[in-house]
């Protein structure tokens, strides 16, 4: 299994709630590979094969974070697209472990250079007031520099795995969805 290298670990503990997660997100996955049967073959021709579960370990390993369960059972199915067709979600593209550890890098070291100390968000409540934060970790692209993010630091009015928006020009941080699950239905 995808995962078993995680399972039992102190990143992701089995449970009766992440065996269903498991199931509801393996279903999804199911519907929407047959949407795209039927209506876009060339997208689905494009999601790669599941995450690596050390590739997944690392990626948590350098963030400091646990992946949501919901999120680990949809990357135990595809680990994003390859970037040969459209976007995925509303045309952004949905990244492989790779390409998410990459994006993550490529703003916490604008961050730590300082490129956005002068710079103010607009925030939802339940997103932390930040243009950038080391706890936002990018599950899509368009491709500019625009993502949606998992927000793995919410405030106590958010929700910890929410879906995010964070664009690379705009203060505006808006709250897609309080789970990635959710974001999928």
């Amino acid at each position: 299994e995808i995962l078993s290298g995680l399972v039992g670990s102190e990143m992701c503990i089995r449970d009766s709630s992440w065996e269903a997660d498991m199931q509801e997100v393996a279903e999804i996955w199911r519907v929407l590979e047959e949407g795209l049967r039927i209506g876009n073959v060339s997208l689905l021709r494009d999601l790669n094969p599941p995450a690596r579960a050390d590739d997944i370990d690392r990626l948590q390993r350098v963030m400091g974070e646990e992946l949501p369960v919901d999120f680990l059972a949809f990357l135990a199915v595809h680990d994003g697209q390859s970037g040969q067709a459209e976007g995925l979600f509303n045309g952004f593209e949905c990244l492989s472990v790779r390409k998410m550890l990459l994006e993550w890098s490529a703003w916490n070291d604008l961050e730590l250079d300082g490129e956005f100390d002068d710079r103010e968000s607009d925030v939802d409540p339940g997103i932390q007031p930040a243009w950038w934060r080391a706890q936002w970790l990018p599950i899509t692209s368009d491709g500019a520099g625009n993502h949606h993010c998992l927000d793995l630091g919410p405030t106590t009015a958010g929700h910890r795995g929410q879906v995010i928006t964070v664009y690379h020009d705009m203060p505006a941080r808006r709250i897609c969805a309080p789970s990635f699950r959710t974001c999928l239905l």
